[in-house]
């Protein structure tokens, strides 16, 4: 009996594209290496997609993925969209079904599902799937070899082009670089790497046990208080999170920029929080292959362009003037008052919001508000769409807003 492969698709395979509410789908951006893959994929095993779709119906999930070019690549009695049976991936019950649809229901294990978010990966490995975090990784899973998290130092005798086309070439999706040139990498890697990495003289240090990629997130914490004590200060917040013996086995490892933990996916970072932690220092590692792209390489060459094309240096029209001035301070505070709470934000139940937060239902409400502004903002002139990501088992959205050429 052949595998079954089963994709997510938002932050698996592309970035959807989404309308404000009531959020339809207008398309995806699929990740530049998907297509490739996908074509070596499909004579080894039988390819499908389960995914979450709002509102969406077969005949418009169908013309989606052929605007996008992925149609043709998957069987298609196994795309299994949340809006046509019924279920969601909050539970194994979707799962099972798709397993019984590839033909697998009583061998569970021939089939896998590939998608970044670790709770949706949790339900399937419960409906007795294998799982993978990222589609560059499946062929691993494919033959049953473990994955690892690893932190790596590359050689210091090789050039910065030179050590990272060694990684492009081996199992390795990166999670994190830093250090100066970006030299030091938080990845996962297949075990077939290890070898390869040991003989091309990366340094390879090992972060926690096998596998665990397949049920684990990595997140780094920045413990500010240790900061502002200073290196001689034995003061900080590592004790928080270290103090519960349950927690002791999260710790991987420790470094200038904080605490590297691994947080299983039933597990809410919310219970990490360091209370002195400045917002944005909490960083969750998220596989991307574009973090081997040179520091600044794309920001660096569109930056060179638009300098040379567009800055030209002229006086301000009338007309621009005019606009200038409306930007006053109690312009800007009619939208603070809004989005802070002080006054009702401007929807339909005509009050304010209680909190941003992603734990609270208001946090729906300004998503909502926010992409309305913008249109009223910018008119026919901007582009206003949602982009859809998960944390915590939530399908939560940024506001996007393009002002074309």
């Amino acid at each position: 009996m052949s595998t079954t492969v089963f994709f997510d698709i938002g932050a698996t395979l592309g970035s959807l594209r989404i309308s404000p509410s009531p959020f339809p789908l207008k398309g995806i951006d699929v990740y530049p290496f998907v297509k490739d893959l996908l074509m070596e994929l499909k004579p080894e095993a039988k390819l499908g997609i389960i995914t979450h779709t709002g509102n969406e119906t077969s005949d418009s999930m169908q013309r989606i993925l052929t605007e996008a070019g992925l149609y043709d690549f998957f069987v298609p009695e196994l795309l299994i969209y949340s809006s046509v049976v019924g279920m969601g991936k909050n539970s194994s019950a979707i799962f099972e079904l798709s397993a019984q649809m590839a033909g697998n229901a009583a061998r569970p294990q021939e089939c896998i599902f590939v998608g970044e978010d670790s709770r949706e990966r949790q339900f399937a490995r419960q409906a007795g799937m294998r799982v993978c975090p990222h589609p560059l990784l499946v062929k691993e899973v494919l033959r049953g070899t473990a994955l690892r998290f690893v932190r790596l130092r590359a050689p210091t005798e090789l050039s910065g082009g030179q050590w990272r086309a060694i990684l492009r070439e081996l199992a390795i999706v990166p999670l994190q670089v830093s250090g100066k040139e970006g030299t030091t990498i938080h990845a996962i890697v297949g075990m077939t790497a290890l070898p390869a990495l040991a003989n091309a003289q990366f340094h390879v240090e090992l972060l926690g046990e096998a596998d665990d990629p397949l049920t684990m997130d990595l997140y780094l914490l920045r413990d500010d208080l240790a900061v502002q004590s200073g290196p001689l200060s034995l003061s900080g917040q590592s004790a928080r999170l270290l103090a519960d013996s349950q927690n002791a086995g999260m710790l991987l490892s420790t470094s200038d920029e904080g605490l590297l933990v691994r947080l299983p996916a039933n597990r809410s970072l919310e219970e990490f929080h360091f209370e002195y932690a400045a917002h944005g220092h909490t960083l969750k590692l998220i596989a991307s292959p574009d973090l081997l792209e040179p520091f600044g390489h794309r920001i660096g060459e569109r930056s060179a362009g638009w300098l040379a094309t567009e800055a030209v240096e002229r006086p301000l029209s009338d007309s621009e003037k005019t606009e200038l001035a409306k930007i006053t301070p109690e312009n800007i505070l009619k939208y603070l008052e809004r989005y802070s709470g002080k006054k009702p934000l401007g929807d339909s139940p005509g009050t304010p919001i209680r909190s941003r937060h992603i734990h609270n239902t208001d946090n729906a409400r300004v998503t909502d508000m926010l992409a309305n502004d913008l249109r009223s903002m910018g008119g026919s002139a901007f582009s206003v769409s949602l982009h859809a990501f998960t944390h915590e088992g939530r399908t939560l959205h940024n506001v996007q807003a393009e002002l074309a050429g």
